[in-house]
């Protein structure tokens, strides 16, 4: 038992394990969970071993977490042994009690209700928990809006259901953020697929160019998951299509899916006639698939349009040859950051530089180092052509719906897909009727068509200059 008090870890650790494989261990829980706030990841990792196979410490263990997580300071700097011991007790009912009950007081502040649910959504559970979803639920009704939007992407994330009043509330009031509205949105269609007159009117505001890339892309994305009228639809072919850049126009094609109008049908057609934009051979062969259920006079009214993206394609291929020159045009490193981080395509949503931005699709610290100006130049202007190792997208089918997404974090009850900036969706396993790679980058093509020659010279020269080759190499092994 001496050892267990000795400075150098790899004793203790060794020491904790063997006394706790003993017959009758004389390990008491006392003991033990001192350790689950030391320093050492390795050493906390050990304790959290034992005291999981310690049901009958679930009283000490609750006292440990409850001291911890009503500090002042908390969630503090004993953040992560914390929640390593909620996730190791989370299927106790007593432990999930206890962070039902914290999430409920309003004196915990948006740091701890953060941390909460953040804990919540990593808890390996075949079925959420009643009491926690009316948490959330009455979270959503009166928290600060980070903490609103948090628990609305846990909702999406877990497809909890049962909120749909209060997800109703945010979807239709004017007083809502629109991130806010357009996340209660993008919830209730996948199980609603209709949308109400208001809903449809500020879905379709979000779609301006005076709105950032990430708001417009959502917009389209709820719009195209969404079912509507043949009027509403025509007006969205009428005065939305044509104008549709190419961030939004592959989105906006789902929307017509669900019609066999031939009315509604001319009105897509006519309106992509009259678009400049091209759509990459992935959306091309998509929009063909929703052709086939319109009338035949509709389908033989698009053959001029077929050949007329096809020709759009030509050129796009033509202009990336073009392009190549941009490449060595001395565009300014600096005002090429501002555009990765800025909102006008918000690149930073998906990729990450150094500590900053997201994990849709691959880190771009070091690209520079490990692949050619040109495979840069392609990746955006042809982000299907192909994906990189780790990165590549999935379609996976249910009995009710089909989900596309980069692979997340899978456990054996659950396939996990990232589908959009901070958007993941949780699949039971049970409920998976298929698996399928999928040829659609989530990345829309035609970002450098958003951008001004200027613009898109600059970012060319900033993903150039990111040369951190170990960094790149740590964080994406299989690029070379």
């Amino acid at each position: 038992m001496k050892r267990l008090r000795t400075r150098i870890l790899k004793i203790r650790k060794t020491a904790l394990i063997a006394l706790d494989q003993m017959d009758h261990s004389p390990l008491t829980a006392e003991q033990v969970i001192p350790e689950l706030s030391d320093k050492s990841k390795e050493l906390r990792t050990a304790a959290l071993w034992v005291v999981s196979h310690h049901r009958d410490w679930s009283g000490p263990i609750l006292s440990f977490l409850e001291t911890r997580l009503r500090s002042p300071d908390s969630p503090g700097p004993e953040a992560e042994p914390v929640r390593e011991a909620l996730l190791a007790f989370c299927a106790d009912a007593a432990v999930q009690k206890m962070a039902g009950d914290l999430l409920s007081e309003a004196a915990g502040g948006a740091k701890r209700e953060l941390f909460l649910l953040d804990t919540m959504d990593r808890c390996e559970l075949k079925e959420f928990p009643a009491l926690w979803a009316e948490r959330v639920g009455a979270l959503l009704d009166h928290s600060a809006a980070a903490v609103r939007l948090r628990a609305l992407n846990l909702i999406r994330a877990l497809q909890i259901t049962g909120l749909d009043d209060h997800l109703e509330k945010i979807a239709s009031s004017a007083a809502s953020p629109a991130e806010l509205r357009t996340t209660a949105l993008a919830v209730l269609v996948r199980r609603h697929p209709g949308l109400d007159d208001g809903a449809y009117q500020f879905l379709l505001r979000q779609l301006g160019r005076d709105h950032d890339a990430a708001t417009r892309l959502a917009a389209a994305q709820v719009l195209g998951n969404s079912r509507r009228s043949d009027a509403q639809l025509i007006t969205l072919a009428n005065q939305h299509l044509q104008h549709a850049d190419a961030l939004i126009l592959p989105r906006l094609l789902d929307s017509f899916s669900n019609s066999t109008s031939a009315e509604t049908g001319k009105a897509m057609v006519s309106a992509l006639l009259k678009s400049s934009v091209s759509i990459g051979e992935p959306d091309a062969k998509r929009l063909q698939e929703i052709l086939q259920k319109y009338p035949e006079d509709i389908r033989s009214a698009a053959r001029p349009l077929v050949a007329h993206l096809e020709e759009l394609q030509k050129a796009r291929i033509k202009r990336l040859r073009q392009l190549d020159s941009l490449l060595s045009a001395g565009g300014d490193i600096g005002r090429g950051r501002r555009i990765f981080f800025g909102e006008k395509v918000a690149c930073y949503h998906c990729h990450t530089i150094g500590k900053q931005g997201g994990h849709v699709g691959p880190d771009l610290t070091g690209v520079g180092a490990i692949r050619s100006g040109h495979d840069i130049l392609e990746a955006i202007v042809f982000p299907s052509a192909s994906f990189v190792p780790g990165f590549e997208i999935y379609n996976v089918e249910t009995k009710t719906d089909t989900y596309a997404g980069v692979r997340g974090e899978d456990t054996p009850a659950a396939i996990t897909l990232v589908t959009r900036p901070q958007a993941e969706i949780r699949i039971p396993r049970k409920q998976v009727v298929s698996i399928k790679p999928s040829s659609i980058s989530l990345m829309p093509e035609g970002l450098d068509e958003s951008l001004t020659r200027s613009e898109f010279i600059d970012l060319l020269a900033f993903l150039q200059a990111q040369k951190s080759r170990e960094i790149a190499q740590v964080r994406n092994p299989e690029a070379h």
